[in-house]
């Protein structure tokens, strides 16, 4: 889909986390991040790309990004990380 249809979902419902190309159709993966972002501030981003961390070194928000090709392991190492702080946070 594209990231606008993604953004009307992020506005009809709540989401923990947004899992995201860094290259979509229309809009792309970091725009939609800022505005969902905007929307749900508590929000955890993962990027995933074929180009490296280059378009993602400036990001003024936090995020964790897997390289293409990726394996099923680092996106549950990635989701297990967000729900570690998650558990921290709530238990601070």
């Amino acid at each position: 889909g594209h990231a606008e249809d993604a953004l009307d979902r992020l506005a009809a419902a709540r989401f923990d986390v947004l899992f995201s190309d860094v290259s979509l159709p229309g809009i792309s993966g970091v725009e939609l991040a800022r505005q969902a972002l905007q929307r749900t501030p508590s929000m955890h981003v993962i990027f995933a790309s074929g180009y490296g961390d280059a378009l993602l070194r400036h990001l003024d928000f936090p995020y964790q990004s897997l390289q293409k090709p990726y394996e099923i392991e680092q996106l549950q190492a990635a989701l297990a990380a967000i729900a570690s702080a998650a558990g921290e946070a709530s238990s601070v």
